[in-house]
């Protein structure tokens, strides 16, 4: 699964405070709604994720070669149910709080552009179920660790062909 989308998914669920597992859903899993009254908040990626750049870096002790990638994903969040909209506003405004800094760090990403709340019952013509969507885009690192061993002392010859 994308690491950006669950990091999304943690950032709306501890900024929102919901329980674990119960509100926020990652993904397009088919997930039958029951009650359509209930919160229920859902994170997925609307297109393909871009790489921003890349990195390496070499620990000598370790003799660990660390290589990274910096992406960008753009993610919508839908609030479905009674408080969708509200919790979405709430969303929009928390986002850019401290407490939403602080969240975005200490998940692993960093969350821009969220824009402004559309009604997509409205949009489909629906009336029995509230949904609200806002989307923004999620910066995220991916790494691994390569075992490498490092070179103390290198030989060299110089051949002079003159």
């Amino acid at each position: 699964m994308n690491p950006g989308i669950i990091g999304l998914a943690k950032f709306v669920r501890d900024l929102l405070t919901q329980p674990e597992g119960q509100v926020v859903i990652v993904g397009r899993h088919n997930v039958r709604r029951e009650d359509f009254t209930g919160l229920q908040i859902v994170i997925d990626a609307v297109s393909a994720g871009s790489r921003l750049n890349s990195s390496e870096s070499y620990d000598g002790d370790a003799e660990v070669a660390t290589y990274s990638q910096q992406w960008m994903q753009p993610c919508t969040v839908n609030f479905y149910g009674n408080e969708g909209y509200d919790q979405a506003q709430l969303f929009t405004l928390l986002a850019q709080s401290q407490k939403g800094y602080e969240i975005q760090r200490d998940s692993g990403v960093a969350v821009y552009d969220v824009s402004t709340i559309t009604d997509v019952k409205m949009l489909t013509g629906d009336q029995f179920s509230a949904r609200y969507e806002l989307s923004c885009n999620v910066q995220y690192t991916i790494k691994t660790g390569v075992s490498t061993l490092r070179i103390d002392t290198a030989q060299t010859e110089i051949i002079n062909d003159y």
